[in-house]
């Protein structure tokens, strides 16, 4: 797994034992079934240099965390998710695997601004679709998006539209909100395309 990969930090066949490792243990803990969401930490430093081959990086490795449940018959929550994040606390060529089963978020109509459709898309290419025109982002579990890393703050930023503008604005995060590398101090328009970063974390805001 990961072998056409050659990197000189943390080896992505580290990564992926250690999330097949994490599931074994859920298992022998009798877990039933598995979390089907992986985020897997690494040091910034591994983090940049695995940046530039993440996307097939993390194809392989929802691969692989799928064809071991299959091998081993264990049960996962929903289809496979996983996303590598950069976190200081993490040591060089060592990562720390979270487990997760995210609740499935209550269905609303989606939201549409002159027949267009608004979605955050997520490091590890997952699309969020705003379903609500009042959408709170960071690590709590209370949060409208969810997002397992310790850059981002439990509440971190807040998006609204408002008379058909979505807006988004810093919620006092630790490690700020900038949109297109500005740092946001107080609320700003959102137009599509912009580029967002929630500390350390880059996601898109995009329409359809």
């Amino acid at each position: 797994m990961f072998s056409r990969t050659r990197l000189g930090g943390i080896r992505p066949i580290t990564i992926g034992r250690r999330v097949l490792a994490e599931m074994d243990t859920l298992s022998a803990d009798g877990q039933s079934p598995l979390p089907h969401a992986y985020t897997v930490h690494v040091n910034p430093t591994d983090y940049e240099l695995l940046a530039p081959a993440l996307k097939p990086l993390l194809s392989e490795l929802r691969q692989a965390i799928t064809n071991h449940a299959t091998y081993e018959q264990y049960q996962l929550g929903a289809e496979t998710v996983a996303a590598i994040v950069s976190d200081e606390a993490i040591a060089r060529g060592m990562c720390n695997v979270v487990a997760t089963s995210p609740e499935p978020a209550p269905h609303h109509a989606p939201v549409a601004v002159a027949g267009n459709t608004y979605f955050l898309v997520l490091a590890d290419g997952t699309r969020q679709q705003l379903t609500q025109d009042d959408i709170t982002i960071g690590r709590s579990s209370t949060c409208t998006v969810v997002i397992a890393d310790t850059n981002v703050s439990r509440v971190h930023a807040q998006l609204r539209l408002v008379d058909g503008t979505w807006t988004i604005e810093d919620r006092g995060s630790t490690n700020g909100t900038r949109v297109n590398k500005e740092t946001l101090t107080s609320p700003v328009s959102l137009l599509g395309g912009e580029e967002i970063a929630f500390g350390a974390l880059i996601v898109r805001f995009e329409k359809v």
